[in-house]
């Protein structure tokens, strides 16, 4: 599970259906600022916007699912 900025264990926000996903999105796309020393950034994989300190073009929440994706095309080009 991960573990927030300020340091508590947060499950991922997970829509269920399409009319919350389009909601959650809506809610995302609603003008914001980062916290001082941070950047405002889209995820290139599920396109919300979150921010972060270092240059990333992926969120927290979609880091394992692009990790296990380049694994297996590491172990397919292997021809695991």
């Amino acid at each position: 599970m991960p573990v927030s900025a300020d340091g508590i264990l947060r499950e991922p926000l997970v829509a269920k259906t399409r009319e919350e996903e389009a909601a959650a999105l809506a809610v995302n796309r609603q003008p914001w600022d980062p916290l001082p020393g941070m950047r405002k950034i889209l995820c290139v994989e599920c396109d919300y916007y979150f921010a972060a300190r270092s240059a990333t073009d992926t969120c927290p929440e979609c880091v394992p699912k692009v990790q296990r994706r380049h694994a297996r095309a590491e172990r397919a080009s292997m021809g695991w």
